[in-house]
């Protein structure tokens, strides 16, 4: 699937919307802005610790085999799984940056 049939997935005016289908293209759609945000909170920025790399390194593999399985959005969550080392490097230099001050 590519990033139009996650939009098409995502569109609720289609009469012929699959829940299931628009239920994996909102966990992706939320993961993408989680990680945007810097691992905090969407709703409320902020306001709790961010989710740390580690979380993300243990979630995606799960997301890669069930797209796998699925054949749903196996390429955003392959995608989104490559991601992970260089979000635990930023990561890593912010938290260090951070204990020298």
């Amino acid at each position: 699937m590519t990033s139009n049939d996650l939009q098409y997935a995502l569109d609720l005016r289609r009469a012929d919307l699959n829940p299931e289908l628009f239920a994996a293209a909102i966990a992706i759609h939320y993961i993408r802005k989680l990680i945007a945000v810097g691992g905090g909170s969407v709703e409320r920025p902020g306001k709790e610790e961010a989710l740390a790399p580690h979380h993300l390194e243990a979630f995606c593999p799960r997301t890669v085999e069930t797209a796998q399985r699925t054949g749903r959005f196996e390429q955003e969550w392959r995608m989104l799984h490559q991601m992970v080392p260089g979000i635990a490097i930023a990561w890593d230099r912010v938290k260090s940056s951070s204990r020298k001050r």
